[in-house]
């Protein structure tokens, strides 16, 4: 036989609530959210101060570097200097023997009846003044200066009557260029 209960049963089936789930999954999804915003936040910072620190690092190296330089620029401008002040003793000592040589030659150069009251030199150029008895003599003189190898372009640019404690003269004047 079949039985059938008809009396209530003492379990009670519980529905479902469709908001409280949904209230839950809500929630969860919220603080699923919070913490990978938290965690992005919180990396971006990080990020943020390793590049800070870096910018910090590079800034101080710059400076360092600008230092370094000012010190090679420094350095160079006295390089500059000092190779300026060599070319100048170096000039010097190479033109240190041209005067002793050209005193030499004119000294050598000077016929008897002639005698000098200047000799200038500048820039390379020479003029020499003087007296003699003749203008032969003047030309002797010249041709002598001709035949120096430390003189050149050798020219009688003056040559004029005069008196000298009352003694008839030539008082001249001769034009030259160094060639050393």
């Amino acid at each position: 036989m079949i039985r059938i209960n008809l009396l209530p049963s003492k379990t009670k089936i519980k529905k479902a609530v469709p908001g409280k789930q949904t209230l839950v999954y809500a929630g969860a999804g919220l603080v699923l959210g919070f913490v990978l915003l938290a965690g992005v936040w919180y990396w971006n910072q990080n990020a943020i101060n390793a590049l800070e620190g870096q910018k910090t690092d590079l800034t101080q190296k710059a400076n360092q570097l600008k230092v370094q330089l000012k010190e090679v620029e420094r350095f160079e401008a006295d390089k500059k200097k000092f190779e300026e002040k060599i070319a100048i003793v170096q000039k010097l000592q190479k033109n240190q023997s041209v005067p002793v040589h050209l005193l030499d030659d004119v000294s050598r150069a000077l016929p008897d009846r002639v005698w000098l009251s200047a000799l200038k030199e500048k820039n390379g150029a020479v003029t020499i003044e003087g007296y003699a008895f003749s203008n032969a003599d003047i030309v002797m003189f010249g041709n002598n200066l001709k035949n120096s190898k430390y003189l050149g372009e050798v020219a009688v640019v003056e040559s004029t009557e005069a008196s000298l404690e009352n003694q008839p003269v030539f008082k001249f004047t001769v034009a030259c260029k160094v060639t050393v």
